[in-house]
């Protein structure tokens, strides 16, 4: 009778053992990557709803002034302050302290407006966003 393995069940042993880490580390880099991308979401998605409730509120503060803000180019939203003037963002135009880009578009006419808001970031070679699209209209 035999007490022991032998050199190929070993190496066996030791082959499948490796790669069951290997699968184990790949599925665990893949989780914290998906986990990181959906905490920046959460984010953008955060800056994305602050912007629409400030142009809602310069919206209720002076619609004619807010409707003279209309145009087809994209405004760049550092702050939320009106840019001065349209111009749609670039790598270095981030919110401060941030991986994030915010612009819209605001368009339409004296009755109705239509604001288009996109949080942008890139990470780990790609690049997500985040849109909101938002209808405000004059209530008289």
């Amino acid at each position: 009778m035999k007490n022991g393995f032998s050199l190929i069940e070993v190496l066996i042993f030791v082959s499948v053992l490796a790669l069951f880490f290997v699968v184990a580390v790949a599925v665990t880099t893949a989780t914290l990557r998906n986990m990181q991308v959906n905490e920046h979401k959460i984010i953008a998605t955060h800056y994305a709803e602050e912007l629409s409730n400030w142009l809602t509120s310069q919206k209720e503060e002076d619609w004619n002034t807010f409707v003279n803000y209309a145009s087809s180019t994209p405004y760049c939203f550092k702050s939320l302050n009106w840019p001065a003037s349209p111009a749609a963002c670039s790598a270095t135009d981030q919110i401060a302290g941030t991986i994030y880009t915010r612009q819209a578009t605001v368009d339409g006419d004296t009755t109705q407006m239509k604001a288009s808001i996109t949080v942008s970031w890139s990470e780990g070679g790609n690049k997500y966003s985040v849109p909101i699209n938002t209808v405000y209209q004059l209530w008289e």
